[in-house]
């Protein structure tokens, strides 16, 4: 299962300011060139985590899309001031998990 960090989520919802600020943060990494880089970077820990359960064999579920549409449905799966899930959170993933495991024909 692949958890996205709640920056990566709301990324999308910063004005042009806030990731100014933060790009002149990260500007001494070389690996961030400016806003294309971060922007480019969002999701590259989970493309590989799932190519690499392709590879395997190994189903893997992904809560990006139905915490995207929570958020985009105005919920917030995180506390406000912190990276942990609320009950919301939970609940989202907790109802991803089962419907992923409903509808997979996983074996012991």
């Amino acid at each position: 299962m692949y958890i996205p960090q709640k920056a990566e989520l709301y990324w999308p919802y910063l004005n042009a300011q806030s990731k100014a600020e933060i790009i002149a943060g990260v500007q001494t990494d070389r690996r961030f060139t400016g806003l294309e880089g971060i922007e480019g970077n969002l999701s590259a820990q989970r493309d590989v985590l799932q190519q690499m359960a392709s590879d395997f064999g190994i189903p893997f579920l992904d809560l990006t899309p139905a915490l995207q549409k929570a958020i985009g449905d105005g919920l917030s799966p995180w506390f406000v001031s912190d990276t942990h899930w609320n009950q919301v959170g939970h609940n989202i993933a907790r109802i991803a998990l089962l419907d992923f495991l409903n509808q997979s024909n996983l074996e012991a």
